[in-house]
């Protein structure tokens, strides 16, 4: 053992080999970084510059519905300073849906991505529960209120916080931070995602 790792723990790769072990799913340590271009229209993918993702996770389902999770990271200058940050995003692709672009957060949670997403604050004001928690913005207000059906509000009410963004068969989640190397938590916000996207497509 090195003397960082006996400061600090083990390094995140070594981490990600343990959980590789134990996951079900898919991994790849270094990815086709051109799957960012499919994903460049996300604010989340909008911020920054040598843009970046790594240890990504995949899972797809006998209907073709595929999951994604893992870290990505992004570099910011100031006239000081370069800095790194690193996260982890799970994103959810399934060719049944058609969703108009929007975006939901908590109300309570601070995204310096707000400056790079348009349009506007929806009024859910026929669910107090749902509009005292989220915030709804979207550049197709009238378009959306179809998505929010009572069965996705309900989930949403009662899980955890999110910053979500969806458009066209996406659902993106950024999670802000990096995901500890733990499989409870990646199955975790793997049935998370998959059940908004059931929510979704709820009538």
């Amino acid at each position: 053992m090195g003397i960082l790792e006996s400061l600090f723990g083990p390094s995140r790769e070594k981490q990600m080999e343990e959980l590789v072990k134990q996951s079900s799913m898919e991994y790849t340590m270094y990815p086709d970084q051109q799957f960012l271009e499919i994903l460049e229209d996300f604010n989340v993918f909008q911020e920054g510059n040598k843009r970046q993702v790594k240890h990504l996770f995949s899972i797809q389902d006998e209907n073709k519905v595929s999951v994604k999770i893992f870290d990505y990271k992004y570099t910011t200058r100031n006239s000081k300073r370069t800095t790194d940050h690193w996260q982890t995003v799970v994103v959810l692709t399934a060719s049944d849906l058609s969703l108009a672009h929007f975006r939901i957060y908590s109300k309570h949670a601070f995204s310096g991505l707000e400056k790079f997403f348009g349009g506007q604050d929806i009024d859910i004001s026929y669910d107090e529960a749902f509009n005292e928690k989220f915030i709804v913005r979207s550049v197709y207000p009238d378009d959306i209120h179809h998505h929010l059906n009572p069965t996705f509000r309900n989930y949403m009410i009662e899980s955890l916080d999110v910053d979500l963004e969806a458009m066209n068969y996406f659902i993106v989640l950024n999670i802000n931070s990096l995901l500890k190397c733990h499989v409870d938590q990646y199955e975790a916000y793997y049935f998370h995602i998959f059940k908004i996207y059931e929510a979704l497509k709820s009538k």
